[in-house]
This record gives structure tokens, sequence and C-alpha cells, in this order.
């Protein structure tokens, strides 16, 4: 029977070769040591001190309250839900405001702003107003005043007590507890209604009250300008367009633009020969202005007032009045006395002609046509045939006429 073989091992200490018998019995030849040395254990950390006043609020009076209850879920879905449907109302709302919102009337197209040479207006120098001398026999010192009233006289009548100092006995108030005696009939009293007096009348429009308007200037300078540009689009300077100014244009232009027109101001377009012709801004008054267009269109977006005089030349062509905003009713284009003269083939007001003394008189080159909506208040519409046949047709229509307005055809 054979003895059974060595075990051998590592030795702890070097990693050598062993017997397994010999190992922690005698010292390695390698190393020397009998058994390898354990590595110490690490020392066990001490658990910290529990602190007694770690869980306690820093309040004492808090210790015994109640606990907060969590917040209610259900108490802001409300809130929020109501939120939605702002939301989704706001939403709703503007989709159906873009929808469905009003095509504005199209407007003439801008064209690029053509500037005539500075070199071509000519400016007159201002005239100084002319201030008359005094008569010779009257001075600063010798000025009329205005008499005064005479002092009261103290040898006036004084009426008897109980009359008013024009010998009218005065009215006794009643005792108390009497009834007041009624007036004799036909007596007038104070406030009282009497027949016509201040009772609206019925369907009548309320008169318009009277715009002031700045005083007329002192000074008016004069502005002359050629142009020369028939394929151009010439719009008026927003600097020459100043009360007081007189504007004289020359030549020729595909199409004027004036975009407003002051107050005193004058525009003189005899002798500029334009193919179209717009006038813009919120009213014309204390204005003259003459334009002339042989076959072209001349449109008025605006309001012609009060001291306003038109004189429009346009013998092959169309005048038309109108506001830039279609949705109103019955717009009033032409009132307060306001004089227009015409020589046109096509006239079209779409609006009303209103008030006394204001005036709109049609010179018809050849077979025209005319329309105007209303003719109110005493106004007046003449047109008349301006060819050498006088019974030329003339196809004149208003759509309302008062019975104190007058739209006829005239023959002076």
């Amino acid at each position: 029977m054979s003895a059974p073989a060595p075990v051998m091992q590592p030795c702890p200490g070097c990693g050598m070769p062993r017997l397994a018998d010999a190992i922690g019995r005698s010292p390695c030849p390698v190393c020397a040591d009998m058994a390898p040395s354990a590595p110490e254990a690490p020392a066990p950390r001490e658990a910290p001190a529990a602190d007694p006043y770690a869980h306690l609020p820093a309040d004492a009076s808090v210790l015994y309250a109640a606990a907060s209850p969590p917040p209610d879920k259900a108490a802001r879905t409300p809130w929020r839900l109501l939120g939605l449907a702002f939301a989704a109302g706001a939403l709703l709302g503007g989709l159906t405001v873009a929808a469905f919102r009003p095509a504005s009337s199209p407007e003439p197209p801008a064209d690029a702003f053509v500037s005539p040479i500075v070199a071509l207006a000519e400016r007159s120098p201002p005239a100084s107003p002319v201030v008359s001398d005094p008569p010779a026999g009257k001075t600063a010192d010798s000025a009329e005043k205005t008499p005064s009233a005479p002092p009261a006289s103290p040898e006036a009548p004084v009426g008897k007590p109980g009359e008013e100092p024009g010998g009218q006995a005065a009215a006794k108030p009643p005792a108390p507890g009497q009834p007041e005696k009624p007036d004799p009939p036909g007596a007038d009293k104070p406030g009282a209604d009497r027949p016509g007096a201040d009772r609206p009348v019925a369907n009548q429009p309320e008169p318009e009250k009277p715009r002031p308007l700045p005083p007329p200037p002192l000074q008016r300078e004069r502005i002359v300008v050629r142009l020369e540009q028939p394929e151009a689009t010439y719009t008026v300077p927003e600097e020459w367009l100043q009360p007081g100014r007189s504007i004289v244009l020359r030549g020729q232009v595909r199409e004027l633009r004036i975009p407003h027109l002051p107050p005193h101001t004058e525009l003189d377009a005899r002798e500029l020969t334009a193919g179209s012709i717009y006038v813009g801004g919120e009213r014309l008054e204390m204005v003259q202005m003459h334009l002339h267009a042989p076959e072209g269109v001349v449109a008025f977006r605006t309001v012609v007032g009060q001291g306003a005089k038109l004189h429009v030349d346009a013998p092959g062509g169309m005048v038309r009045f109108a506001l830039a905003n279609p949705w109103q009713q019955l717009p009033v284009l032409i009132h307060r006395g306001a004089q227009v003269h015409i020589r046109a083939r096509q006239l079209r007001v779409d609006g009303a002609i209103r008030d006394p003394q204001t005036q709109l008189r049609i010179d018809c080159t050849g077979s025209a046509r005319l329309w105007i909506e209303a003719v109110q208040q005493g106004a007046q519409v003449l047109y008349r045939s301006a060819t050498e046949n006088k019974k030329a047709r003339i196809d004149a229509r208003a759509a309302t006429v008062d019975p104190s307005a007058t739209f006829r055809r005239s023959e002076d």
C-alpha cells in the first residue's frame, strides 16, 4: 500500500509552495514567517448620539397644534375647468372675427412718391399786409368809447309796499293749510308747455353744430411747380399742405394724389393734365380747388363742407364722391353751403347733398348719366347739356329728393 501524496499550499507570507502540514509549524525558508499576519480589522464606528430635539418644531406654541389637512384637489378642479372654457371661447371668438371680417373697399394703389426737382419750384416772396393810416384829425386819444349806462336816479319813484318796482302787485304766498288759487285761463305760466314751444319735432334730424375754423392767414405764400411726368404718379408733398398756401401745378402726369387740403388753401391745377385724380382727407372746408382730368376719373374720398368751392373739368371722364367706409348707410358728402361745379360725362354721389345754399351744378358732355343717393333740406342740384345739341339724352336719377330740395334740368 503506497503512502499518500504530500499536499502543497502556497506560503501565506511569500507565496512559495510549501507542505500544508509545515505551514504554521516551522518558519518559511524564504520569508522566515511562521504564519502570515492577518490584517487588522478597522475599529467599529460609534453611532452618533441621537438629538432629542431634532423632531421638535422651532416654535413651541405649535407642539400640540392639529396637523394641516392636505390640499383639496377637487376644490381646484372647477377653476381649472373655468379657465379652460374661457381660453376656448376666446380662441373661437378670434377665429369667428377672422372668418367673417368685412372686406374693406379697395383703395387706389399708392405708387412711389415722385418728387419734382427743387429748382422747378418758384416761390414768390409773401406780400406784406397793407395797413391803412389813421385820419389826420384823429389820434389814439380821440378813439370812440362805448358809453356806459347812466347811473340810477335817486329820485326814481318807489312803489308801495307789496308792489314790484314796475308797479305790479307782488304775489303773496298762500297761508298754511289753504289751497293755492288756480291761474286764470290764458295766463302764461313759467315752465308751462305751450303749443310748439321746446317740443321735439318727429322725423327731423338734429342740426349739425358748426365747427370752429382757423382764422385766415395774414400772408399767403404761392408755390408754382411744373411737372412733365406723363408716366408717373405725383403726390402733393405734405410740407406744402399748410394753411394759407396757394399751390399752382402745371404740366402732365399719369395720376395726381392729394392726401388732404387744410382750410384757407388754394390748389390750382387747371393747367395740369392728369390721367386720374384722387382727393382724400377728413373734410374740405374754406378751400378752393380747380382740377383737370380730360379722359380720366376724379375720385373724392372726403366730405365737402363749409366755404368749399370746387371746379372739376373731366369732359370725357367720370367724377365720384364717396367715403372710404362702405358700411356707413347714408353719409353726408356735400353740405353746409358748399359750391361744386362739375363738367363731366358721368357723375355718382354715394351719399346725401343737404342744407340750404348748397349747390351742385353739372355740365353734361354728350349723353350723360347721373346718380345721386339723396338731395335733402333745401339743397340744389341743377344739370344741363354742355354740347351744341342741347337735346342730348341725360339719364339723371336720385333715390330720394325732399320737397324742399331741387333736382332738375336747367337750360340756362
